[in-house]
């Protein structure tokens, strides 16, 4: 079913994946034959979104982790390490204010830095630490 080999045994690791843009990026990758490793928040729609990309590949894996805790992301990127090393880091993961933004509160603050900012940023270092022993790998950062 891929629609072309361009990524075959590349393995891309998205966050935020399970969902929108990152779910829409997950499957471009499958259909080119990339290894798929997704952090996501939402365990349901970490399921529902296998289930899915299953449809594509045997070749992805769920971490449920909140990219907010420093140790989870480590101990996911390591698990996703082990399967096999990873080629490219989409940082997709975001979360965006419910309350108008006169009426946010600090803890609402805190958490949207937290996830967007610190989360990129645990992530990104945490895949380049073992891309910098290898001297290689792709990082797409995104932001809104």
């Amino acid at each position: 079913m891929n629609t072309s080999e361009r990524f075959k045994n590349k393995h891309v690791l998205i966050t935020g994946g399970a969902r929108g843009i990152g779910f829409a990026v997950a499957k471009h990758f499958a259909r080119e034959g990339a290894i798929i490793s997704i952090l996501d928040f939402s365990r349901e729609l970490l399921d529902r979104s296998m289930k899915e990309l299953a449809r594509i590949t045997q070749e992805v894996y769920p971490y449920h982790v909140d990219v907010s805790q420093r140790l989870a992301v480590n101990d996911a990127v390591s698990a996703a390490e082990n399967i096999q090393p990873v080629d490219i880091l989409i940082n997709n993961v975001g979360v965006a204010f419910e309350t108008p933004f006169l009426h946010i509160e600090e803890s609402e603050w805190k958490k949207v830095l937290d996830i967007n900012l610190s989360g990129m940023f645990y992530v990104a270092q945490s895949v380049c630490r073992f891309m910098a022993g290898r001297k290689k790998g792709v990082v797409v950062n995104m932001a809104s």
